[in-house]
């Protein structure tokens, strides 16, 4: 079941975060912060730029929480199907989020449709390398794609998590966010570059796990912000690479500063891992909770390794 997250033990398949597909810990059983980076006011954004805030914000834990799964698998699941030890892995992630107005009669929503495209190396069971690009599908200026620029990832978890009754792991993240971005990589921080740490702690219990992974982010430069992200991510796996469950991620803001309540992401969705041929596929269908993430949430990750 590998977003983050994606995209088994913490993500799609080998965090999410996340979760995502063949890789350590991004789809172990299951795949954030988005921020606007043009706004470099309070990051309690004015209701016009909350969403965009919030929106990545999500994104980007999904896909966190999607590598984490991907590579723990669930007690009782088949890890010759699940856990496919190919030493790269690419992911294709899409995302498509409500852009739901903050303030009432504001215009009609929209939506942000996200891309990232992940290349996952396994140097050992326990420590993964991957490196991602994202761009926004209409986020330039004429409605065409967008790069919004590239994030390196390493995470390390725990041998045999999907053996294990507890298992916990850790995922550092360096991200660039390039000018005129509409959703950076990794958070809206006010800077070029930023760093992020996502604690891992799974738990396994028959054919059911559960993955917690909050994210912390902050920018390396001056008047930057310092952000969190939450996941969890809770599944069934029924044998043979398919899973079925439900994924939360929720983004309050700024640390020391959340906003208000309506102005926060807070998404719930309904999810399913299985196979394809030689490939993971990871399905979300999700509802926002709050007035800034209201609406429809879709997802799907496809991995494959090599």
């Amino acid at each position: 079941m590998r977003c983050c997250l994606g995209e088994r033990a913490a993500g799609d398949s080998r965090h999410a975060v996340c979760a995502r597909s063949g890789g350590m810990i991004g789809e172990a059983r299951g795949h954030g912060t988005p921020q606007h980076p043009r706004n470099t006011s309070d990051p309690r954004l004015p209701a016009s730029a909350s969403f965009r805030h919030i929106a990545q914000a999500a994104c980007f834990a999904l896909a966190l929480m999607a590598e984490s799964a991907a590579t723990a698998l669930p007690a009782g699941a088949d890890e010759q199907s699940q856990a496919d030890l190919s030493r790269f892995t690419i992911r294709e992630t899409v995302n498509s989020l409500p852009a739901a107005p903050v303030v009432t009669g504001a215009a009609a929503a929209s939506r942000a449709n996200l891309s990232e495209t992940e290349i996952d190396y396994r140097v050992t069971d326990w420590y993964q390398l991957a490196l991602a690009a994202s761009a926004s599908l209409s986020g330039g200026a004429d409605g065409s794609p967008a790069w919004n620029g590239i994030r390196l990832s390493n995470t390390v978890l725990m041998p045999d998590a999907g053996a294990r009754t507890v298992f916990f792991g850790l995922t550092a993240h360096l991200a660039y966010t390039a000018p005129g971005a509409e959703f950076p990589p990794l958070a809206m921080t006010n800077t070029r570059f930023a760093v992020g740490l996502a604690p891992i702690v799974g738990f396994n219990y028959q054919a059911y796990q559960l993955i917690l992974s909050p994210t912390v982010v902050t920018g390396i430069g001056a008047n930057t912000i310092t952000s969190l992200a939450a996941a969890a991510r809770l599944t069934r796996s029924f044998g043979g690479g398919f899973d079925v469950g439900v994924e939360y991620s929720g983004v309050p803001g700024q640390i020391g500063n959340f906003g208000p309540l309506n102005q926060q992401s807070h998404i719930v969705y309904a999810i399913t891992d299985f196979k394809v041929a030689d490939s993971v596929v990871n399905l979300g269908l999700g509802y926002g909770l709050t007035a800034a993430s209201r609406g429809i949430a879709a997802k799907i990750a496809i991995s494959h390794g090599f």
